[in-house]
């Protein structure tokens, strides 16, 4: 704490400082506030004592080379502040969506401090919400040398109207929610179509150049481009969007020329930094005792497939914050208190997340046509885009449990049970000893994705996938993911509830997969009856865009794709300022549209647009 009064500078130092020069550890202590004057000078230096490297003769009078007189205490430590000042700017593949469509994404974050980026935010939190600011679909994304991307699926429920898409790092909530990234994205229904917009043009190119190879193109054509830096310019990273101008109208909106760069008065004054720096997946929890109060407590995490133990100490009223995760996904953790003995004791509640208040931003004005049947856009996987075979496991038989088996649970009656004797430990994985086990459950090795089949007509186009639990805890993510990572040693009952389920509101739609674990189970063959097990959560899946290659393989179906390509990370070469990509043309004549953005290796931002024509055969 600091007190300024007139030339005097007054430093309380409530507890002993810790430092450590020219790897020696010091200690600072005091018995009364430090005095010093406008010049940086201590005038009372009877109540410093200093032990360590720092105590050598003349050391601990002498100020920094870089000092300088601190003149005004409040702008001083508000300017300090601005160094842990993000700034975040998403680059989507289209302006507006329809429902059940990916909706692909790349962020840069911008820092006011670039040195500082290495030591700053590896976590950045997408949400696509509602106008009321109900989080309907969420990502955790993991931040890399000041980006990120990843992807979510606009949920095909959706009424048509206008939703968010925001972006924004743990750190930068310290700033308030005035200036988060938030853009507008209008999502259509199907009957719906945006009318051209005959006065738009190209914004002027900034930084690159965007060259194709050929002048026009046929359907189904290779078609390739060569990207420029301009003289001068170093390496960049970039992402590559490319539209059927028909299918996606272009629409004014801003660019990363207008939302990346950061200008000082947008920075607001605070002081302090409530939120924290997130170092990996996070999250703040309550450890409870058995009679439901928080208590201090030693707590030990584990994670046997991996090796991974976390050691947690958790404050007088049991709550603490864990940062650094790394894994894929939610996954479920063994853990004990150091209270517990010969059975658990206690238990872990993780808290809420923060979300932010939604600040509207006024977006892109469209104007729609309603032509009776056509269909405006691709489903969620592309309408024309083919799926590989599937592997369908069905079966008639029901799993008979004893009722004494079948706990309480929060879903009501289970459609089908298994106990842990029923599963194949010899098939390597959780998800594949499901095979030939569950009527009606549909599992896509090849696709990756496990749902509940419940008509003929059913397939992955449209239906939902199920919520997987454990414990009763809901996993996020991607539900063949989760199960995949599932120890087998661990499990106790899988229960099977392939109706819709309003527990979990929209999350269990397609029915829920409920995990329930043995109480004790190491998963080391070394049973401890002090175990629980809880999920913890992880960084989102990121998916790849699905993009065909008719050289090695012609089409076999109709391709509509409305997205012809999508690349989040493009590098150009450091020191020719070159790069490429190429993609196939889809079976519809026209113009496609192509937008380049990024930024330099220094943080400058880039930016073209062109478009292309394609020619039927």
């Amino acid at each position: 704490a600091v007190d300024s009064i007139n030339a005097l500078i007054r430093i309380h130092c409530p507890s002993p400082l810790k430092v450590t020069y020219a790897g020696e550890a010091s200690t600072i202590t005091t018995t009364k506030p430090i005095e010093v004057n406008a010049n940086g000078l201590l005038l009372n230096p009877s109540v410093v004592s200093v032990h360590g490297g720092m105590a050598k003769p003349g050391l601990v009078n002498q100020l920094p080379l870089d000092f300088r007189p601190v003149k005004d205490v409040e702008a001083e430590f508000a300017e300090a502040m601005r160094y842990f000042y993000e700034k975040v700017y998403v680059h989507t593949d289209k302006p507006y969506y329809y429902a059940g469509e990916p909706l692909w994404l790349k962020a840069y974050i911008n820092y006011y401090q670039r040195d500082y980026s290495d030591s700053l935010s590896k976590v950045l939190h997408v949400e696509l919400i509602s106008s009321t600011t109900e989080v309907l679909a969420y990502r955790r994304l993991p931040i890399d040398r000041g980006m990120s991307y990843g992807d979510l699926v606009i949920p095909s429920h959706l009424p048509e109207g206008k939703y968010y898409l925001r972006a924004y790092t743990n750190l930068r909530l310290n700033f308030g929610d005035v200036g988060i990234f938030t853009k507008p994205i209008h999502v259509l229904n199907s009957k719906t179509l945006v009318k051209p917009d005959t006065s738009y043009q190209s914004p002027p190119d900034a930084g690159l150049e965007i060259i194709p190879d050929k002048d026009a193109y046929k359907i189904h054509d290779k078609i390739a481009f060569r990207i420029q830096l301009d003289s001068g310019l170093n390496a960049a990273n970039l992402s590559v969007s490319v539209t059927d101008a028909a299918q996606v109208i272009p629409v004014r909106e801003p660019s990363i020329l207008d939302g990346y760069p950061i200008v000082a008065k947008e920075i607001p004054w605070i002081k302090e930094l409530t939120y924290r720096v997130e170092r990996g997946v996070s999250f703040d929890a309550q450890f409870v005792n058995n009679q439901g109060r928080g208590e201090k407590a030693m707590l030990t995490f584990f994670q046997f497939k991996t090796g991974e133990v976390l050691l947690v100490e958790t404050e007088n009223d049991g709550r603490f914050w864990q940062t650094g995760l790394m894994q894929p996904d939610s996954t479920a953790y063994s853990w004990k208190a150091d209270k517990a003995r010969n059975k658990p004791y206690g238990s872990v509640v993780i808290q809420p997340r923060r979300t932010p208040n939604l600040e509207p931003v006024a977006g892109p004005k469209l104007e729609f046509i309603r032509p009776g049947d056509q269909v405006a856009s691709d489903p969620e996987l592309g309408r024309g885009s083919r799926l590989l075979n599937l592997v369908e496991i069905t079966d008639s038989r029901i799993s008979t449990v004893p009722a004494e088996s079948a706990k309480s649970r929060p879903f009501g009656r289970a459609n089908y049970v298994l106990t842990s004797q029923q599963l194949n430990v010899n098939s390597g994985n959780l998800l594949l000893s499901l095979v030939g086990k569950v009527p009606g459950l549909v599992v896509s090795p090849t696709q990756r994705v496990i749902y509940f089949k419940r008509s003929e007509a059913a397939s992955i186009l449209n239906t939902g996938f199920p919520l997987v639990t454990i414990n009763d805890q809901p996993m996020g993510g991607d539900p063949y993911s989760t199960l995949e990572s599932i120890d087998f040693n661990i499990i106790e009952s899988i229960e099977f509830h392939n109706r819709i389920n309003s527990m979990y509101g929209t999350a269990g739609a397609f029915g829920v997969i409920a995990v329930y674990t043995k109480t004790g189970a190491s998963g080391m063959g070394n049973p401890d009856p002090t175990l629980q097990t809880i999920a913890l959560p992880g960084f989102s899946p990121s998916r790849i865009f699905p993009s065909p290659d008719y050289e090695k393989s012609p089409p076999k179906g109709p391709d509509q794709r409305s997205t012809l390509y999508w690349n989040p990370s493009i590098q150009t070469d450091p020191l020719t300022g070159k790069s490429a990509f190429s993609f196939f043309a889809a079976d519809l004549p026209g113009m496609y549209r192509v937008v380049v953005e990024g930024v330099t290796a220094d943080g400058w931002p880039l930016r073209a647009e062109t478009f292309v024509v394609v020619e039927d055969r």
